[in-house]
């Protein structure tokens, strides 16, 4: 499992992962285009404040799991 928070954002997203490793994120606003892409091995930040306020999904996967989380950035 994985944590994302806060929900509701002001852009500056945390990603805490129970399992390090590598992992990659995908950000896709709410008509599928991607926004924001990186790969991280273990808790990490994401700064988002460069996008406009709105509804996001925050794809984050590797070979093992992939779990989508719809974020609200205000």
């Amino acid at each position: 499992n994985l944590n994302v928070y806060p929900n509701p954002s002001n852009g500056i997203i945390n990603i805490e992962l129970d399992k390090q490793g590598a992992y990659s994120i995908r950000v896709n606003d709410i008509v599928g285009k991607l926004v924001a892409e990186n790969e991280i091995n273990s808790n990490t930040t994401l700064d988002l404040q460069h996008l406009d306020t709105g509804i996001y999904f925050v794809n984050i996967y590797n070979d093992e799991l992939s779990k989508v989380v719809k974020i609200i950035v205000e």
